[in-house]
């Protein structure tokens, strides 16, 4: 007994020796408009995103952390009957939180390829505001995904990166309080995080 309270001693004094904090995250902005042959624009959107996050470098090899998620997106549009012309409107707010695991498994130069884990939570709010038909619905979802990310030092403080999430592995599901519940797995779609605004995330890290 007192072999092993001594064994986890050490082990928790060595990831504590080598923990290096880090703090990070991304954003992201997105807009754009169609037309019709016409050249009439009949639908535009735009959308932001934030997601900032801090973890611990236990080993080399090892990090682990907490980010949170926060986004906005909203689409428009047009129509015109000639008897009838208007707009449609859609807003969708999302949250999420999410724990993370990732291993370093190969490193070339200033590069650095890292096998990412998350567990997700959160929550979605989508608005439909359309002539005498405005509505609103509410969803949750859940789920643990892997991806490979790409790291790269700028420096010893500042690292740039990328999360190849076209890659991802996807378990979760969603759910509405008093409603529905699905479940499924996906690859190549990141169908459980809500903040994602497009396939392709750059973002940052600052290690302290």
């Amino acid at each position: 007994m007192k072999k092993g309270l001594f064994f986890i001693g050490v082990l928790m004094f060595a990831c504590s020796a080598n923990a290096q904090l880090f703090t990070g995250g991304s954003i992201g902005v997105g807009f754009g408009n169609n037309k019709n042959n016409d050249g009439e624009k009949i639908s535009q959107n735009f959308n932001l995103g934030l997601s900032p996050e801090v973890g611990y470098s236990i080993t080399d090899k090892i990090d682990v952390g907490m980010g949170v998620g926060f986004g906005f997106q909203r689409e428009k549009q047009y129509y015109d009957y000639g008897y009838l012309s208007g707009e449609i409107k859609s807003d969708v707010f999302t949250w999420n939180v999410a724990p993370f695991m990732q291993y370093h498994f190969w490193k070339v130069g200033k590069f650095s390829f890292v096998a990412r884990s998350v567990m997700h939570f959160g929550g979605e709010i989508d608005k439909f505001f359309a002539p005498n038909n405005d509505r609103e619905n509410k969803h949750y979802s859940y789920g643990f995904s892997v991806s490979p990310v790409i790291h790269y030092n700028l420096n010893d403080r500042f690292t740039l990166l990328t999360d190849l999430r076209f890659l991802s592995l996807n378990i979760g599901g969603s759910f509405v309080k008093d409603g529905g519940r699905d479940f499924g797995f996906s690859f190549g779609t990141d169908s459980g995080n809500l903040l994602n605004l497009n396939q392709l995330k750059i973002g940052f890290i600052y290690t302290f």
